[in-house]
Formats: C-alpha cells, structure tokens, sequence
C-alpha cells in the first residue's frame, strides 16, 4: 500500500518515515485496511509504529487474537496509544499486558472486560491509571473484587467518564469515586452489591455530573434522595435499568429538580401515571425518550408526552405491554422534530378485522404524523400476512434513512429494488426472515448495491441492547 522507495522516506532522523506519519490522524482498524495489515495484524509494521498509533481496534480480532500479539507491543517502550479498548479481549492478564499498559504513557481512555487484573500487576499501574481521563470496566470477572477495584480508583483523579459494571463490588471500593473522582461528568453503575450510601455520596460531590446510568434493584429512594433536593441544571442524561424499588414520589421529585434534562431512559419500573405526567409537565427540554418493559405506560402518556414535549426527536417504546397501535393513529397533533422512532412489540394482539385496516392506519399514522423521520424500527405490523405496500408507505418518507421491521414475510426481492430505486435517502434495511425473499437473493443484492446496506434478523429481538449490538 505505502511507497517504500528511498525517494519516499525520509532523510531527517527526527521524523518518522512517511508510512508511519500517515497513521497519525485515524485509528487503526485491521478490517478496515485488511491490504496493509491482515487479520492477523502484522506484527513487526505494530512494533514499528507503536508510538504513532493512537487507537487500535481489537474486536474484529477476537476469535485469533493470541499472546504473540501482545508480545510484539510489549517489546516497544515507546507505545503512543491514548485509546485502548479491551472488552473483547478473552485472554488471560499477562506480563505482556502489563508491559504494555505502563509503556503507554499517553494513554487517557482505557476499556476492560472480563480480564482479571491481579493485585500485584496493580501496584505497578498507579501512573497507567492516574492520567486516565475515561475507564470503563464491563463484565468484571467475579474474582475481581473490592481490592482489586480499590487500587484502581484510588488513583482515578482526573476521570470524566468511569462505567463499572461488576457482580462483587461493594460500597468498600464504590466509595472511592465519591472521595477521589470529583470531575465525573458520565458515570455508569451496575453493581447489585451497592447501597444507596454509595449514591447519596456521589450526589453530594460529584457536582459536574452530567450522564448518570443506575442499575439493580438496589437502587432504592434513598439513593436518589441527593438528586430530588436541590435542582440539578447540569444533569443531561438518566438512565434507569431495572430499578424497580424507586416509587413514583421520588422519580417526580427527581423530574421536577432536573428539569434541563434531555434524555431519559426508564428500563423495567413500576412507575404510574404520575411519573409520566410529570414527564410531559417538566421535561420541556426532552430529546430522547426510552422505555423498555414498562408494564403500567399507556397510550395517553405518551400522546401527552409527544404533545408537550416539543423538542423530542427520539422515542424508543419496548415490550410496554399496555401500548396499542392506536398509540398513533388517535394523535391529532404532527411531531414535527420527531427523527426516530422505535416501536418494539413482540406481544399478540387480537384485531377485531383481518389486521389490514391496523396496518394500514398505523402506516398513514406514522406518515402524516412523522414526517420527519430518519429512522423507524418495527418489530411487526400484525400478526398475520396483510395484502398492504409496505413500500409505497415508506417512500412517503422522503428524509427517511434507517427502515427496520423484524417480523413481515411478505416482502420480497421486487420490494427492495423498488426501494433503493424511490427512496434515495435509504441507507440500512433491517428485515425479518420473509417467506418470499430468498437467501441467495439477499446477497445478490447486497453486491449491486453499495447502498442501502441489508441485515436479516431470524426472531424477534428481546432488548434494545440486542439491537445494538446487531447493528455494530
């Protein structure tokens, strides 16, 4: 790929060849250059280079990534990386790995997996993790506990952003983040071990907060008391995954104190309409909204919600069990900033006709009400093959980017010709396993058409996380 003549390199012997200088402005991705490096990636171009690569992307490499890998960076004690992602990494911690982190004096952002970090590679990396300013430790292995996660937080003083998501933390090594890590303007907790102490904490001195993510029935009023008794202006983001144990007095008062708030995300709660009114009440500034297994929401909340809260341009709707498709077709009033729109529902329905006039009313709904639309994600449109064209819907929706429905086979080849030729803004179709639509026809148009790209979905989904991670 690179010119290695001797024209082409440079005579200084302060610069680094003309090879090594190109990989300074973009993070190495292996998939993405597959010419120059190869899967696996060439381990002498790595050691030569080691100081002018600021991120490497090691999850396409997950299933051969080796030790050998980690021995070839380990030999460079001059490592420029300021990102280094690790989550996907499956193997053992090793003396490679250590060499590697306290060779990395540039490092700020630093991700974990499920890699247990003994105690005495611990006492080495204090300087490793001290100029960190993002650490995220996800899937921490049961054998990494309150030590372990002490020795690490302890030095943390410069963070803005830390996710923890580990089963054996407990308020011992939790309450390091309230005493050390005052800076924190994104801070991600899942931890069944934790007590509302930990929370009252962090609400006390982590005033820059910005993004705040809970997890586990732990969490309980008390840990949100911090939050509902003096107002919170700099809160922009609330995420709430199974926090079942927090009643509706507290979530009002939480609302009503952080009224700046622009997206709000509600995981399994058994919150009433009195949350939900306060939704619509307070949260004027609201851009994105997130419910997921929300049993008691229903369909007047959420007209109220698009009703008043005018700046909304992303809702996401789960499994809500007691949302209709009529969730739409009764709103009078267009959302005109609405950009994306997620609406997920795996339960049976009983329509009292075939199911077509459903479709069909949802459909026009979803057109004269959202005409803005990027984005729109189904799951289904009834529970049976319905004789409506799916595709002269869609192309009403001319800004319309990300078209996404799990469950509908009645679409076919024909369909996403006629997609991709009248809807030009079309760049991703998600699909549902189609009685019509053949394997051998999906990867024929996969390979004529650089867009719109095409993934095909065989159930449908359980989580937006799910989704997530099928679009990655």
């Amino acid at each position: 790929m690179y010119d290695k003549s001797p024209s082409s390199v440079s005579t200084h012997p302060m610069l680094p060849s003309s090879s090594a200088a190109s990989l300074l402005p973009t993070p190495y991705r292996p998939y993405r250059e597959p010419k120059e490096y190869g899967i696996p990636f060439h381990g002498q171009r790595i050691f030569h280079r080691a100081q002018f690569i600021r991120e490497i992307d090691f999850s396409i490499l997950a299933n051969v990534l080796s030790l050998h890998h980690f021995e070839i960076l380990a030999r460079s004690n001059k490592i420029g990386f300021r990102s280094l992602d690790l989550r996907t990494v499956r193997l053992p911690f090793s003396a490679y790995l250590l060499s590697i982190l306290k060779n990395s004096k540039a490092l700020r952002r630093l991700c974990l997996g499920p890699i247990h970090i003994p105690i005495e590679a611990l006492l080495y990396l204090g300087p490793c993790f001290s100029s960190l300013t993002e650490l995220r430790l996800v899937d921490c292995p049961d054998s990494m506990g309150d030590t372990e996660l002490s020795s690490i937080l302890r030095h943390c003083s410069q963070l803005r952003t830390l996710e923890i998501r580990g089963e054996s933390f407990t308020d011992e090594s939790l309450s390091w983040i309230s005493r050390i890590c005052l800076d924190l303007e994104i801070l991600v907790i899942e931890a069944p071990k934790m007590t509302d102490t930990v929370m009252e904490q962090i609400a006390t001195s982590c005033s820059p907060l910005e993004h705040l993510t809970l997890g586990g029935s732990s969490i309980t009023d008390d840990a949100l008391a911090g939050l509902t008794e003096t107002p919170l202006t700099r809160l922009q983001s609330l995420r709430l995954i199974g926090c079942r144990e927090i009643s509706d007095e507290t979530m009002v008062a939480l609302i009503f104190n952080c009224d700046q708030m622009k997206k709000l995300t509600i995981f399994g709660s058994n919150f009433t309409l009195r949350t939900f009114s306060s939704i619509s009440l307070h949260l004027k500034e609201l851009e994105e909204l997130h419910m997921e297994h929300v049993p008691l929401v229903m369909n007047e909340s959420i007209q109220d919600i698009l009703l008043k809260c005018l700046k909304l341009r992303v809702l996401k709707l789960w499994h809500c069990r007691s949302l209709t498709q009529d969730l739409f077709t009764d709103q009078h009033v267009p959302c005109e900033n609405l950009e994306e729109l997620e609406y997920m529902d795996k339960l049976s329905r009983v329509y009292s006709d075939d199911g077509c006039k459903s479709q069909v009313k949802l459909m026009e709904s979803l057109i004269t009400r959202f005409e803005r639309l990027k984005v729109l994600r189904l799951a289904k449109l009834a529970e049976s093959i319905v004789p409506v064209n799916l595709v002269a819907y869609l192309c009403q929706l001319d800004r319309l980017e990300k078209f996404t429905i799990l469950e509908n086979p009645g679409i076919d080849y024909k369909d996403l010709q006629d997609l991709q030729a009248r809807l030009r803004s079309l760049k991703h179709i998600g699909l549902g396993t189609s009685t019509f639509l053949l394997p051998d026809e999906v990867v024929s148009f996969t390979q004529s058409n650089c867009r719109p790209g095409i993934q095909i979905y065989t159930r449908i989904l359980d989580s937006s996380e799910e989704l997530e991670k099928n679009l990655i």
